[in-house]
């Protein structure tokens, strides 16, 4: 049996198929961004996360040039 064959009959156990063909997928992915962004924002690797939640939000006070010309 191919790969693909299992797939297809793996994706036919989702229910929902006549009503919302292929979005009936689209709570999967809704959870799987939530979980993604809860551990990008939760989980350090050492000291540092994926989110800098303590720098203050919106553009820098220097301009978008500081941003090439690296922080000094």
């Amino acid at each position: 049996m191919l790969v693909s064959e299992r797939l297809k009959r793996l994706l036919t156990w989702v229910p929902g198929q006549r009503r919302f063909g292929f979005y009936r997928f689209l709570p999967f992915f809704f959870a799987l961004g939530g979980a993604m962004e809860w551990f990008m924002i939760n989980v350090r690797f050492g000291k540092e996360t994926f989110c800098e939640c303590g720098a203050p939000a919106g553009p820098s006070p220097r301009g978008h040039a500081a941003l090439w010309a690296g922080s000094r």
